[in-house]
């Protein structure tokens, strides 16, 4: 079995399973396919760079690592659980709008919908991790949800459990934040 096999199949798994120490330990499976994967990419990219390192060098070409908002491992700033919502809302209309489609939205329309002085990268990044459990674990937010519409439990759930940045190249095991905790936070604040 290939891993990209293995990953379809831990997936799938994750998108049926309900108990959290269970989508725990699946989330761990996970992280080991993809730390394998990755200790690949930089053997490879190491071989590469050693062929043409100085190449690039001379050219100006160093490879920067791009950044989602902060530091990866650094904590992620709490936010208002209103403009989480806010930022929801618009990917959902996009959704509706686009069925099914690859959609982009500019920085500015996220901005458009946060209070001012809102820290939008910490908004996006925590809308875009409720996004991502969503998508895999729909049953865990299935008591919260009516009609693509998530109880205000959630949002402010998902606005202050902490929350690390991660980044491109960097094996993080798990989400970027404890399920458990959250799950505890939407159920309080129900």
């Amino acid at each position: 079995m290939t891993d990209n096999e293995k990953l379809v199949e831990l997936y799938a798994r994750f998108a049926k399973e309900k108990d959290i120490q269970k989508l725990m330990q699946i989330t761990g499976e996970i992280a080991s396919v993809l730390a394998a994967k990755e200790q690949r990419v930089r053997q490879l990219q190491g071989e590469i760079g050693s062929a043409l390192g100085p190449r690039i060098a001379r050219e100006g070409m160093e490879h920067e690592r791009p950044s989602f908002g902060g530091e990866p491992g650094e904590p992620v700033p709490q936010v208002d659980p209103e403009d989480v919502k806010a930022l929801w809302g618009v990917s959902m209309e996009v959704q509706r709008a686009h069925p099914g489609e690859p959609v982009g939205i500019d920085v500015s329309v996220f901005e458009h919908a946060c209070k001012p002085g809102a820290n939008v990268q910490a908004v996006y990044y925590r809308t875009a991790k409720l996004e991502m459990l969503r998508h895999v674990a729909p049953q865990l937010l299935e008591p919260w949800t009516k009609k693509d519409q998530l109880d205000d439990a959630v949002f402010r759930a998902v606005a202050q459990v902490p929350m690390e940045w991660v980044g491109v190249g960097i094996v993080h095991k798990g989400l970027a934040f404890d399920i458990e905790d959250f799950m505890r936070r939407v159920r309080e604040a129900a």
